[in-house]
């Protein structure tokens, strides 16, 4: 079977050879609450004034060890989340960027989370 590539919230979830009424439908599919990449939008919508990616990690309890960047990085792509100047040190004593909830990434977490 060929699938189109998809990024974490890439739409529609369908084969290239599904009807468009099918690809219309995967469209509607909202992302789960419990996902990983909802749990660190989450903890951002919480944090208004920006987290790092281990703090995001941190506040939303996903592992350190997951692939909680690649997510993040998906998020920022999606434009639920943007980069700002700031830094600040991670636990290794690294420099992270802050970032901060879109507009985009509210709107989700109220539709995901509150059905507004």
């Amino acid at each position: 079977m060929i699938y189109e590539t998809l990024d974490l919230f890439d739409q529609p979830k369908a084969r290239t050879s599904d009807p468009y009424t099918s690809k219309l439908a995967a469209k509607k599919v909202k992302p789960r609450a419990t996902s990983q990449a909802m749990k660190l939008l989450f903890a951002h919508y919480n944090n208004p004034n920006g987290l790092t990616d281990e703090e995001a990690a941190n506040a939303a309890g996903v592992s350190l060890l997951s692939e909680f960047r690649t997510r993040m990085s998906s998020l920022v792509r999606a434009g639920y989340l943007q980069d700002t100047d700031l830094a600040r040190l991670s636990s290794f004593g690294n420099p992270n960027i802050v970032r901060v909830i879109t507009d985009d990434g509210k709107a989700l977490i109220d539709e995901v989370f509150y059905g507004n």
